[in-house]
């Protein structure tokens, strides 16, 4: 059985305010299904291999087959790929703000939804087949980053700073309030919630508890025997009932699970594809 290679690409050139990071997953995976959590990004999935392959949506219960791109909005729950052997998938891991910027589809209609890519823009054509073509992952991250940067030059949207001191404030304070949020910022409570909403494709409550949950899936797997009622109270989940519930909703799995679902997977010395920057946590469950 081949090893899974896991090949990260962190973008520079100005890019890095569009794109978290892009990954290049190549093998076979310790299980054939890969849950993939929640952690504020919107993915562009390319299928390297000659055969689909087939995904679910927690949040929805959808079934989806990525023949060559799939578009996937904001997720609310996990998502699971079913794998198998000699899996091949290319990731971009864009930012929610920049989703109309890059795709010309607004952020809030994406939620939790999964569509055939190549069908909603004729051009992922083009990209695909030199992608195909391109013998290495960093040949792939170069030819992603030519794709983008035309597309960001071509936009007709742009996005508001005040989305970035948003998510400045969020990242110093992920438990903030709405009306403080919305006195520094300016905005009246109700247009900031509507904009936030519009722009990110989630509310700011959500986005922020998915935020908080992005680090703890960050915290158990630098530290893999945490005290777990501790960790969520780090994060401001100060009722357990509520902390477990929330996890639950977004992964699928209560934090003792995914704690030792992590503890048996590193015990079998295997691949995981773990958060880095700001783009996802993934768990082969």
């Amino acid at each position: 059985m081949d090893k899974l290679n896991v090949t990260f690409h962190t973008p520079g050139n100005g890019l890095s305010q569009y794109i978290n990071c892009m990954v290049e997953i190549r093998g076979t995976p310790y299980k054939e299904a890969m849950r993939n959590f929640p952690v504020i990004k919107s993915e562009l999935v390319v299928n390297l291999m000659e055969t689909p392959f087939q995904g679910t949506s927690g949040a929805t219960g959808q079934q989806d087959e990525c023949r060559r791109f799939t578009l996937r909005g904001i997720q609310t729950g996990w998502y699971e790929v079913m794998a198998g052997e000699g899996l091949h998938i290319f990731v971009i891991n864009f930012k929610p703000e920049a989703y109309q910027m890059i795709f010309g589809l607004p952020a809030d209609e994406m939620t939790d939804q999964n569509v055939e890519a190549d069908l909603c823009m004729a051009e992922l054509d083009i990209l695909w087949y030199k992608l195909m073509e391109a013998q290495t992952p960093e040949q792939r991250f170069f030819i992603t980053e030519q794709w983008v940067t035309s597309r960001v030059a071509d936009s007709r949207h742009q996005i508001k700073p005040v989305f970035y001191w948003l998510k400045e404030q969020i990242s110093i304070s992920p438990a903030t309030r709405l009306n403080e949020l919305a006195r520094y910022s300016g905005y009246s409570r109700q247009n900031l919630y509507s904009l936030f909403k519009k722009q990110m494709g989630v509310s700011i409550k959500l986005y922020m508890e998915i935020y908080r949950l992005k680090m703890i899936l960050s915290d158990m797997q630098k530290n893999n025997f945490p005290n777990l009622a501790a960790l969520g109270y780090r994060y401001h989940f100060y009722d357990q009932n509520h902390f477990v519930k929330s996890f639950r909703r977004h992964t699928g799995l209560t934090p003792s699970q995914l704690q030792a679902q992590t503890i048996r997977i590193l015990n079998h010395n295997q691949s995981i594809y773990a958060d880095k920057d700001e783009d996802t946590a993934l768990e082969q469950l």
